[in-house]
């Protein structure tokens, strides 16, 4: 049917509109699959407001190079390209610049822009995601996804290849020759897709992707971003992929021209704002900030919104403090590492906080990880008011949208306070994991002891919720689980002692007055390896005591129940079909 899918050419720039409305009876299906969707990654999300985009007068080049291949005017033809450089570029403005063309252009299919900070990342979501957007280009195309969903619902669930094939290979090919024209030629914008969890699922998207354009059992055009990730690279150049890959690599800004205009403007709209006398920053200063910047989009960015952020003590004492990394970048010059100029920016950032708020702050960013803001609020005892001005604070990394969500502006941003050797004490998996390891345990000891949740202190309510100490209490226990088991930080000896003595058996108790009933410790075997090998039989165990299985439930999917605790102390549990430990 797509015979003509890559390779193709396009006489004319100008395209029909083709937006579809869809009536509420066709919408049951059409619902489901945008609820199993990332409607946070799409171009035009609220989630994502204000998305990085391109500044005026800079990258015109490349984003004519992308748009000239999009509406196939330009001499490659092939279906795929792939763009891949190095953190901190701007490839992300870039797809999101054309992104908004293509829209213009009514030649936009769907985009995705992946983000594994901001938890925009699951690979279970990737072509549903796009599914639902190509709906919405075609009427007929719609009717069909949407009856295919209602017929098989498990579909949402299914494995990628299925997904690909259910979701859209099948419906397109039966639109008759009229009904495909809508969808020919639609650009499929994917960013990021270094961030998408796992690497194989990552190559799983290229295998797919190319498959299509190889047999012609997709008409769209797909423009994949992402670092230079040496799987991603291998996927990309595989001798059956690399014939239908138009591959543009984006290196670091060739010239500093571009990064010079964008930072000399936006510093300008700043001492505008502030009533600044000009010209401020002076020329010198401007360009320290664009050596500073070691041709990287990112930390330039990231530098205008420290020095425009408020609440500060001004924009003229926040350049100061950037300008005094000049002689530490000197120093970092010589050596290779090219992560060095903007962690010493993340540094100096973190370093403004006072002590008592960054150590604040490190914890909320480890339980970003993990829960929303109302339950890292609930654990930390923070109110709504105190949770948005410890994030305030950090305006230059990261924001909170209309939810109070945070959301980062740059992955790197997490990267490096994931990462012990770049943040060294700032880093979220060190001294802070055992922080809040123990101030978890405490607070469940203390309910444990008094036999009520009445002491536990909520200063943010949440409306939605009946009983919001007993929440409190469920969200406790969900994070001992997650913050005992992530992959290579072995629990300190006080966490040890506290679970060897913990009563696991009074969850079983409390959870009989949570609505739900049970809480899922995902993880196991990181939990089971970061317990000394002398202690976890103590704390934690796989049971070969036949007898257990007389009261085994339904979702079990092993014969063995592991055991929390000892004695008295302990607890039941059976793993599910996920391979989610269940305590209830």
């Amino acid at each position: 049917m797509f015979s003509h899918a890559h390779g193709f050419q396009i006489n004319s720039s100008t395209f029909t509109e083709n937006r579809v409305e869809i009536t509420d009876n066709e919408r049951s299906g059409l619902r489901e699959l945008l609820s199993h969707s990332m409607r946070d990654a799409f171009h035009d999300s609220s989630a994502r407001w204000p998305p990085p985009m391109c500044h005026p007068g800079t990258q015109e080049d490349r984003i004519s190079l992308i748009v000239d291949w999009g509406i196939g005017t330009s001499e490659h033809t092939e279906s795929i390209h792939w763009m891949d450089g190095p953190f901190g570029v701007g490839k992300s403005a870039l797809a999101q610049t054309c992104a908004e063309i293509f829209k213009d252009k009514n030649r936009l299919g769907a985009s995705l822009f992946f983000s594994r900070p901001n938890r925009r990342n699951d690979p279970n979501r990737v072509f549903t995601s796009i599914s639902y957007q190509i709906t919405t280009k075609s009427r007929p195309l719609a009717k069909i996804i949407d009856q295919s969903v209602r017929d098989d619902p498990t579909l949402l669930t299914a494995s990628l290849p299925l997904q690909f094939k259910h979701l859209l290979v099948n419906p397109l090919r039966r639109l008759s020759p009229t009904e495909a024209t809508d969808v020919e030629g639609l650009i499929i914008i994917l960013d990021g897709l270094d961030e998408l969890e796992g690497p194989d699922l990552q190559c799983a998207v290229i295998d797919l992707v190319s498959a299509s354009v190889r047999n012609d059992s997709t008409p769209f055009r797909w423009f994949i971003t992402s670092r230079p990730e040496p799987h991603i690279i291998r996927s990309m150049t595989a001798a059956n992929v690399f014939p239908l890959v138009f591959r543009k690599e984006l290196p670091l800004s060739e010239e500093d021209g571009e990064i010079l205009l964008y930072v000399t403007e936006e510093l300008q709209k700043i001492g505008v704002k502030h009533g600044l006398a000009v010209p401020w920053p002076s020329k010198a200063d401007i360009g320290l900030i664009v050596a500073l910047s070691a041709r990287l989009w990112a930390y330039a960015a990231t530098v205008v919104r420290f020095i425009g952020q408020s609440p500060s003590l001004g924009p003229v004492r926040q350049l100061s403090i950037v300008l005094a990394l000049a002689p530490h970048a000197q120093k970092n010059s010589e050596a290779p590492n090219p992560l060095a100029p903007i962690d010493l920016l993340y540094t100096l950032i973190l370093q403004q906080l006072p002590v008592e708020l960054q150590s604040l702050i490190c914890k909320i960013l480890l339980l970003k990880k993990y829960r929303n803001s109302h339950m890292i609020s609930l654990v930390l005892g923070l109110s709504k008011a105190d949770f948005c001005s410890a994030c305030d604070s950090l305006q230059a990394v990261l924001h909170l949208n209309d939810y109070l969500d945070i959301k980062f502006y740059h992955a790197s941003f997490m990267d490096y306070m994931e990462d012990p050797k770049r943040s060294q004490d700032f880093c979220i998996y060190d001294n802070t994991l055992v922080i809040c390891s123990h101030g978890v345990l405490k607070q469940l000891n203390k309910v444990h002891t008094q036999g009520t949740v009445n002491g536990l202190l909520v200063k943010w309510e949440d409306s939605s919720k009946s009983n919001h100490k007993m929440y409190m209490y469920s969200v406790l226990v969900e994070l001992l689980g997650y913050l005992c088991s992530i992959a290579a930080y072995s629990l300190d000896l006080f966490t040890i002692n506290s679970l060897l003595k913990f009563q696991f058996n009074k969850i079983s108790l409390f959870l009989k007055d949570y609505p739900s009933n049970y809480i899922y410790w995902p993880n196991l075997q990181n939990m089971i390896a970061n317990i000394p090998q002398k202690y976890s039989k103590k704390i934690i165990y796989q049971s070969k005591n036949p007898l257990y299985q007389l009261n085994k439930p339904k979702y079990a999917v092993e014969d063995r129940p592991y055991i929390l605790g000892q004695g008295k102390n302990k607890l039941v549990c059976w793993t599910n079909k996920d391979g989610h430990l269940v305590l209830q």
